[in-house]
């Protein structure tokens, strides 16, 4: 560490960031010497000990340790059960082109008689009236500081009376 400083003494930096960057390198590079890095433990379900598994795990080959790996295509039967369908582009096709289909686009029983009964709400035309240049303010005015509203992303809660009345022009 000394002789590591020693050289780190040598070198001139200009600023305290370059400073303290080199100084941690030294430090690190250091430790990383000296100590080496800290090897991982985890908990394993297998002994520890056991040295052929220790192997296999520090080779890292997969297929040793859990065995061949199945892969292959999905199989699977056609509308009318007769036949098996594996290729991947027409069971794309059965889930897509036909179970969905049929799944999904059936006609629904709907009694007309139930729907009329439903009690129908009186339409309230109230909101399709302009905002007045107050009830904009006001909205604005609740925003949340650093939050921008809405698809548009306009930044409004500090803006101008102008900018006010564009923004309650634009949403009328």
């Amino acid at each position: 560490m000394d002789s590591a400083l020693a050289q780190w003494d040598e070198k001139e930096s200009s600023t305290p960031d370059e400073e303290r960057a080199a100084l941690q390198q030294v430090v690190y590079n250091t430790a990383k010497t000296y100590l080496g890095k800290p090897e991982r433990k985890h908990q394993d379900w297998f002994d520890p000990n056991d040295q052929e598994l220790h192997t296999l795990m520090s080779i890292r080959d997969q297929t040793q340790v859990w065995g061949p790996r199945m892969t292959g295509p999905v199989h699977m039967k056609s509308t009318n059960g007769k036949e098996t369908v594996s290729n991947s582009k027409r069971v794309v096709t059965r889930w897509s082109g036909e179970h969905f289909q049929k799944l999904l686009n059936v006609p629904g029983d709907i009694d007309h008689e139930a729907l009329n009964k439903i009690p129908q709400r009186i339409t309230k035309t109230s909101v399709d009236e302009m905002s007045t240049m107050d009830e904009m303010a006001r909205a604005i005015a609740v925003l949340k500081d650093g939050k921008v509203p809405g698809e548009m992303e306009f930044l409004l809660k500090y803006g101008s009376t102008e900018e006010t009345i564009c923004s309650t022009d634009c949403t009328n």
